[in-house]
């Protein structure tokens, strides 16, 4: 009687003009969220070889520039509290540096900031040679800009 009940429910249920378009939609979502879920997870896995690789390629920039700074370890942004937009580096065990692309005139391009015990930015270093141009050319607020959201980011940890 039950089984019969339920088969009947079942029955109307699928033969219901809007159950087609209603499992196409679930089908679709259903997909979307597996990439999704599969570049998350991929994003998050890879971390390690994407921070080894930004520290290779930054100390390589740093070496052809003469600079005597080295990347020693990445520091999650968890721990320093700073944005996440970026790597952070420990730099010659007292500084930090922030790895991240910098956006102006038009042009991206990678750019590192030293930031000191105090948390505020030391100094921009460009990691290309159209960034160094950019850089000398930039207006000084857009400069203040970046350098206001770092600080931000960073006096709220650093006393």
């Amino acid at each position: 009687m039950i089984k019969e009940k339920f088969n009947e429910i079942k029955y109307r249920m699928l033969k219901h003009p809007l159950f087609p378009m209603f499992k196409d939609r679930s089908i679709l979502t259903g997909w979307i969220l597996g990439l999704i879920l599969v570049a998350g997870l991929t994003w998050n896995l890879t971390l390690p070889a994407r921070s080894r690789a930004i520290q290779r390629a930054v100390n390589q920039v740093l070496e052809q520039n003469g600079d005597l700074r080295r990347l020693n370890e990445h520091l999650s942004p968890s721990e320093i509290n700073g944005l996440r937009t970026g790597s952070y580096f420990s730099l010659n065990d007292t500084d930090i540096a922030y790895v991240f692309t910098f956006i102006a005139e038009g042009s991206v391009f990678p750019c590192m900031a030293v930031i000191g015990d105090n948390g505020s930015v030391l100094e921009f270093i460009s990691l290309s040679a159209q960034g160094e141009r950019i850089l000398e050319k930039i207006s000084p607020q857009i400069l203040a800009l970046y350098t206001g959201r770092i600080d931000q980011s960073h006096r709220r940890v650093i006393p």
